[in-house]
């Protein structure tokens, strides 16, 4: 699989990312309880999401060219893990399980480095509720969710 311009540009965003929370890492907290943390990651995770389709959004805009539709009763992946995990993460929070996660230095770079990685790699697969499976789907924002 070649990386197209667009997947380039993301990847090196996620290296600027990680750089200026490298940055910033004085600032940041060095522990925080078990249910935030999870909730940070499925923030991040979904906010990376919430910009690419921006993105998508004002290229279709600009460029005036609709895309062909596809009727398809599935979800993004990205938006499954994301959903899920905040859920996971208000739940153990609101519980109120007295873990807390204490993080080294070079955490909040790496955190956010391997986040979005793990965003881009998930980022065009779905899940097809018709025949239940997951599959690689490149520029599903087309899909049409329904019947």
């Amino acid at each position: 699989m070649a990386l197209t311009e667009a997947d380039k540009i993301e990847l090196s965003l996620i290296a600027l990312a990680a750089l200026l929370t490298f940055m910033v890492q004085p600032i940041l907290p060095y522990r925080m309880s078990l249910g935030m943390f999870i909730l940070v990651f499925a923030v991040c995770l979904l906010v990376q999401s919430l910009i690419r389709d921006l993105v998508k959004l004002y290229i279709i805009k600009k460029n005036r060219h609709k895309p062909e539709k596809l009727n398809v009763v599935c979800m993004c992946v990205e938006s499954i893990v994301g959903l899920s995990v905040v859920i996971v993460g208000l739940c153990i929070l609101f519980i109120g399980l007295p873990y807390s996660v204490r993080f080294p230095d070079w955490y909040w770079p790496a955190f956010t480095g391997v986040t979005w990685l793990f965003g881009f790699v998930i980022k065009n697969y779905v899940l097809d509720f018709t025949n239940w499976r997951i599959k690689r789907v490149a520029g599903h924002h087309n899909f049409i969710i329904g019947r």
